[in-house]
C-alpha cells in the first residue's frame, strides 16, 4: 500500500509531502516501493530532486545551502524515512556541492555535517563571509580543513580572517583545485595576500583564476604565478600590470577584463607587444578596454565578446576603436567563429551607430562567423544586410542568431529569418525582441545573454 511520508516545512515556508513509494498512476498496477529501485536508478531521483530549481536565485539570506538562493537541500531526503536517510547518506556526490553566505554560529554545526557526509568527494564551494568576526573565522577554519579537496572554489572575503588563511601557506597544496575566484576586500596586508594567493596558485591542476577585486590585489603578486593558467577573469586592473603578467600566460585560453586603471602610464611605458599563442576567447567587458587591443596578438582567437563600453574613446588619444580592432585581427590573422556585442552595464545608455556595427561585420575576419549575438539596438540596415539575396550573403556560415533589440517592422526580421532557413547554412536559432514603436512594452530589459559558454565565475562556480 501507498503511504504517505511525513511532512515537512522546506526552507521556503512551503508545507510538502514526500512519499517513500510510488504510486501507481491509473490505480490499477501495484505501487512500487522506493526502496525495490536499483540504487543507480534512485540516486539518480535524487540528484533530479537537488537540481530542479537550480536556476532560481532567491534573496540573499545566511546559512548553508546548495546554492544561494536554493529551497533544496540534501538534508531533507534524511528526513522523510530511515530508507531515504540511509541512500542520502551514502551517496557523498550529493553534498558535494555547497554554498555559504555569512552563517550565524547556530548554523556552524550544520556546515560540518556536510564535510562529513561528502566523504572523500571533490568540492565545488561558494563562500561569502560578511557576518560577524567570529562567524567569519569558525567558518573559513572549517573550509580549510578540507581544502585538500577543494575543487572550486569561490570566496568572498574580510581581513577578519586574513591571519587564518595566510596561515596556510606553508601547509601543503590545494592538490585538486582547479579553478577559484577571489574577493579579498580592501584591508588584507599585503605579506598576507601574498601568502593566501600563493597558496591558491601552488595546485598543479589550476586552470582558471578570478580577480573580482583585482586593481590592488593583483599588484602584490609574482605574475609567475599566473603560468598554468588557461582560464583568466579580472573584474578591473592596472593595465601596465595586466600586460606584464600576460607575458607570462603563454597556456592562457580565455581572458574577461571588465576595466583597466592607471591607462595614463601605458602611454609612457614603452610596451611592447604581448601574444598569446593560445588564446580562443577574448571578453572585454566595460569601458575603455579598447585600449589594449594596440599591446595584443591573438593568433588563435575564435571567440571575440565586446561591450558598449568598448566604444567609448576616453584614454584612447582620439583614436577610433575601431582601427585598434581592426589593427588587432590583423596583426593576430585570426578568424573568428563567434562575435557578441552587448550592453557595458556601466554606460547602459550608449547607442552604437549601425553603420558600426555593419562595418565590423564586413571585415573579412569575421567570414566564418557561426554565431551571432548583438543585444544592442540594430535598426533595418544590419538585418537587411543579414538577409541572404540571390547575388550576396554576409556571414555566409552563420548557424546562430540572437538579436536583442530590433527596431524595425516585424516583415523585415521575417524575410532575414526565412531567408536563413532556405539557405544551406541554416539558422538554428534565431531569439528576436521587437522593439519598435507598435512593439515595446513598458518593461522590457536589456538581455546580456552570450553565445559563448565560458563563463567560469558566477555565485555558483562550475569546473569545466
Amino acid at each position: 500500500m501507498t503511504h504517505s511520508g511525513p511532512r515537512h516545512q522546506s526552507p521556503t515556508g512551503t508545507e510538502v509531502t514526500l512519499s517513500p513509494s510510488l504510486a501507481p498512476v491509473n490505480g490499477s498496477a501495484a505501487a512500487v516501493s522506493f526502496d525495490d529501485l536499483p540504487l543507480d536508478v534512485a540516486a539518480h531521483v535524487f540528484s533530479l530532486y537537488l537540481k530542479q530549481d537550480e536556476s532560481s536565485t532567491g534573496a540573499p539570506r545566511s546559512g548553508v545551502f546548495l546554492w544561494l538562493g536554493a529551497t533544496v537541500t540534501p538534508l531533507l531526503l534524511t528526513w522523510v524515512c530511515d530508507a531515504w536517510r540511509r541512500l542520502a547518506t551514502s551517496l557523498p556526490r550529493l553534498w558535494a556541492q555547497v554554498c555559504i553566505h555569512s552563517p550565524s554560529s547556530h548554523q556552524l554545526p550544520l556546515l560540518d555535517l556536510w564535510f562529513q557526509r561528502s566523504r572523500s568527494q571533490p568540492l565545488r564551494i561558494t563562500a561569502t563571509l560578511h557576518g560577524d568576526s567570529f562567524s567569519n573565522r569558525i567558518t573559513m577554519s572549517t573550509l580549510l580543513s578540507v581544502y585538500k579537496r577543494w575543487e572550486a572554489v569561490d570566496l568572498r572575503l574580510r581581513s577578519d580572517v586574513e591571519n587564518i588563511c595566510s596561515a596556510y601557506w606553508v601547509r601543503g597544496k590545494p592538490e585538486l583545485l582547479r579553478v577559484f575566484a577571489i574577493d579579498l576586500g580592501s584591508d588584507w596586508t599585503q605579506i598576507n595576500l601574498i601568502k593566501f594567493s600563493a597558496f591558491m596558485f601552488s595546485s598543479p591542476r589550476l586552470r582558471g583564476s578570478c580577480w573580482l577585486n583585482a586593481q590592488r590585489q593583483c599588484r602584490s603578486l609574482d605574475r609567475c604565478l599566473w603560468i598554468p593558467v588557461t582560464y583568466l577573469v579580472i573584474e578591473k586592473i592596472d593595465v601596465v600590470r595586466l600586460l606584464d603578467t600576460l607575458r607570462e600566460c603563454r597556456q592562457l585560453e580565455f581572458l574577461q577584463i571588465g576595466s583597466f586603471g592607471n591607462l595614463q602610464a601605458l602611454s609612457s611605458s614603452g610596451q611592447p607587444v604581448v601574444t598569446l599563442p593560445n588564446l580562443k576567447s577574448l571578453q572585454l567587458q566595460l569601458h575603455d578596454t579598447a585600449i589594449v587591443a594596440d599591446y595584443l596578438t591573438v593568433p588563435k582567437l575564435v571567440s571575440l565578446t565586446l561591450s558598449t563600453g568598448f566604444f567609448l574613446s576616453a584614454g584612447l588619444g582620439g583614436r577610433n576603436p575601431c582601427d585598434k580592432l581592426l589593427s588587432l585581427l590583423n596583426r593576430s590573422q585570426c578568424r573568428l567563429e563567434s562575435f557578441t556585442l552587448g550592453y557595458c552595464r556601466t554606460c547602459q545608455d550608449i547607442y552604437i551607430d549601425n553603420q558600426i556595427i555593419l562595418t565590423i561585420l564586413q571585415w573579412p575576419h569575421f567570414h566564418n562567423i557561426q554565431n551571432l549575438n548583438i543585444s544592442v539596438v540594430v535598426n533595418s540596415p544590419v538585418v537587411q544586410a543579414l538577409t541572404v539575396n540571390d547575388t550576396t550573403a554576409l556571414l555566409p556560415s552563420l548557424r546562430a542568431i540572437s538579436l536583442g533589440h530590433c527596431n524595425m517592422a516585424l516583415d523585415t526580421v521575417n524575410r532575414m529569418c526565412m531567408s536563413r532557413m532556405g539557405s544551406t547554412k541554416v539558422v538554428d536559432l534565431v531569439d528576436v525582441d521587437l522593439l519598435g514603436p507598435d512593439n515595446r512594452g513598458d518593461n522590457d530589459e536589456v538581455s546580456l545573454g552570450t553565445v559563448e559558454q565560458h563563463i567560469l565565475f558566477s555565485r555558483r562556480l562550475y569546473t569545466q
